[in-house]
């Protein structure tokens, strides 16, 4: 019984040593793809300092690239920036793309310790 006893204690400890560590590294997930956020913000801000495009159709992106941003959907962000670059938003010379990459992969990895 005392046995029984210890043993269940010992799986209740590790348990909650394990869904501590899963919150911890959950925290660390989502840290790095608000800063991935605000990295692909800042280049697409770098990007739309390079174009020279007329007032209005630089408005039209800016507002639909805010759109994009507060859905949270990646999908409709990467949309919104094919769109952008289409209009002539000079994407490919800001380190953009390689922020989108790379925030959906941890995007991805957030979803999976999501899960956990």
């Amino acid at each position: 019984q005392q046995k029984r006893r210890s043993s269940s204690e010992e799986r209740r400890n590790q348990v909650s040593s394990a869904e501590s560590r899963v919150r911890e590294i959950l925290d660390q997930q989502a840290h790095l793809c608000r800063e991935l956020r605000q990295g692909l913000e800042v280049e697409l801000g770098k990007a739309l300092d390079l174009w020279s495009a007329p007032e209005q159709e630089i408005e039209e992106t800016i507002y639909g690239l805010q759109i994009a941003f507060r859905s949270g959907d990646l999908a409709e962000v990467g949309a919104a920036i094919a769109r952008a670059a289409g209009s002539g938003l000079p994407v490919c010379h800001t380190a953009a793309q390689e922020k989108l990459s790379r925030l959906r992969r941890e995007d991805d990895l957030e979803g999976l310790w999501q899960g956990l």
